[in-house]
């Protein structure tokens, strides 16, 4: 058609489109010009995959030199899976298509997963360190010591992490926003067997188990990854004067959930990690005023499912880290 066709404010166009890769249709609106704003509502059919598309599927077509911002997307950009489809104008052609990009949200969001099974392993394990904290102070301060001892450790806490990440699609690398928070809270519990092997020294073995629920969320798209689940571990302490050093071993299991909004899709799936962990250190001073320097090593292997979102394939493998940490307390009591 040769003619003017203008948008109203609240005009709709509806059409349908394959919402694939390269070769997909829709209808298509031809027109001689464009003027006035139009929005477009896309109805997804042929149920194909999604896949990258620069090359866009036509929607409408002028023959006149008409203004790229007569037409937009309604809603705009529409996820599927872990491609995105937006409305763009080649004014070469005068034509508005439906092209394709990586969909950054849940891409982030999937991403984060072996990170945040790491951070809860890591977290849940620093929570049994506080307990032997606890366990050094009162030694420390000459307090009676039992031969079986329960503890007990509820933790909470969040951060927040930021900067961009490289992505690589089809050859071509740019980087994301994957800035994300995390919420975690859970509750460790164990069970102590001590036994004093002089005025100064002591050795004990021990099991603990916990609950906790660990949350990330992309801050640019809140796309989220729950984890929520239990763990068991063993260990083990030797103190000797000053000179200490602690040693456990704990595996966890989860029922992860990624709730990806931007791409209509929530998928559960399961994972696994199991580690170690050893402090060292020495404390001096006095009762009044001490410091502790010590170093740790943590190592974790971590085990998370493959899943599937609108067909497109989410493969993990399996991953383990080694982290190195020093550091120190400081401490003292004013009626010592």
């Amino acid at each position: 058609s040769s003619a003017i066709y203008t948008g109203r404010t609240g005009g709709v166009l509806a059409v349908d489109a394959q919402l694939s890769g390269p070769g997909s249709v829709a209808d298509v609106l031809r027109i001689g010009r464009a003027e006035g704003l139009t929005l477009v509502r896309v109805t997804d059919v042929g149920g194909l995959p999604p896949a990258i598309n620069r090359e866009g599927v036509l929607v409408v077509d002028a023959i006149a030199d008409s203004p790229g911002g007569a037409f937009a997307l309604e809603g705009g950009p529409i996820g599927k899976g872990f491609v995105a489809y937006d409305l763009a104008f080649f004014d070469q052609e005068d034509e508005w298509r439906l092209v394709s990009a990586p969909n950054e949200g849940p891409i982030a969001a999937v991403g984060t997963a072996p990170l945040a099974l790491g951070r809860v392993w890591d977290v849940t394990g620093q929570a049994w360190s506080v307990s032997r904290d606890a366990l050094r102070d009162a030694a420390w301060y000459q307090e009676p010591r039992r031969d079986r001892a329960l503890w007990a450790q509820a933790f909470a806490g969040g951060n927040r992490f930021g900067g961009d990440r490289p992505l690589t699609v089809l050859g071509e690398t740019r980087a994301i926003d994957a800035t994300y928070e995390e919420n975690y809270r859970g509750l460790q519990i164990g069970s102590d067997r001590v036994w004093t092997t002089g005025p100064d020294a002591f050795a004990l073995i021990g099991v603990t188990a916990g609950f906790s629920d660990y949350e990330t969320r992309i801050m640019a798209s809140r796309d989220s990854l729950q984890l929520t689940g239990l763990n068991v571990g063993v260990y083990g302490a030797l103190q000797a004067g000053p000179w200490f050093v602690n040693g456990l071993f704990k595996a966890d299991a989860y029922a992860a959930q990624a709730n990806l909004s931007s791409a209509f899709a929530l998928v559960d799936f399961d994972a696994r990690a199991w580690g170690a962990k050893v402090e060292a250190g020495a404390r001096f001073g006095s009762g009044r005023l001490w410091w502790e320097p010590s170093a740790t090593l943590v190592w974790t292997a971590l085990d998370l499912d493959d899943f599937e979102v609108e067909g497109s394939a989410v493969e993990y493998g399996d991953g383990s880290s080694a982290v190195a940490r020093v550091g120190a307390r400081v401490g003292g009591s004013i009626d010592r």
